[in-house]
């Protein structure tokens, strides 16, 4: 430390005495009580406060939902769940058959634009495939069954409809349509599917 920075301490530090000195005695205490109050107070505020939404992480998740009533629902209507268990049956030993998955779970949108590809994401991410064939190995999606229905619930609005084709298109995957009302037979679906003995 130089000499000039000693001298400069050395001065603070004398006026600082000098001042303590002028002060009545009975007041240290109190500053000193102001100090340590001040103290608490600003540790209070920054550890002792707790959010206000960790009231509810804090409660067990059995008492969260403790209310709520759940019931199961069926997957499939009849008609559909027939051409499931016809599909799988045809496709058992050379595919997976997944049903009712979301779209984005099995594609990857592939986009220089992230606010775009954020769009796309956001557009297609309610839209479920019908029924998908998986191949078993590299477990890579290969294509897409689509049910049509008379019920209006079942279906898809137009628009997801021609976004949904579009994406799957450009990902090369092709969509097989089936109609919910008709019966079909193992070899019929082989057939509609595109897969032959062969394969």
């Amino acid at each position: 430390m130089t000499p000039k920075i000693q001298t400069t301490l050395s001065g603070i530090l004398a006026e600082s005495t000098s001042l303590l000195a002028q002060l009545p005695e009975a007041s240290f205490p109190v500053i000193l009580m102001t100090v340590l109050v001040l103290i608490a107070l600003t540790l209070w505020l920054i550890w002792g406060r707790q959010p206000s939404h960790s009231h509810t992480s804090e409660t067990p998740p059995t008492q969260q939902f403790d209310q709520v009533d759940a019931s199961t629902r069926p997957l499939f209507l009849n008609n559909e769940a027939s051409i499931f268990n016809m599909v799988r049956l045809a496709v058992q030993d050379s595919h997976l058959v997944l049903a009712k998955i979301p779209l984005s779970s099995v594609l990857a949108i592939e986009k220089q634009d992230r606010e775009k590809r954020r769009r796309i994401m956001k557009s297609i991410q309610h839209i479920k495939i019908d029924l998908a064939l998986i191949h078993p190995g590299t477990l890579q999606l290969e294509k897409v069954i689509r049910i049509t229905s008379p019920e209006p619930s079942a279906t898809l609005p137009p628009e997801k409809e021609h976004l949904a084709t579009a994406i799957l298109l450009s990902a090369g995957i092709a969509t097989v349509t089936l109609d919910a009302n008709t019966s079909y037979t193992v070899p019929q679906v082989l057939t509609l599917l595109g897969l032959g003995e062969e394969d």
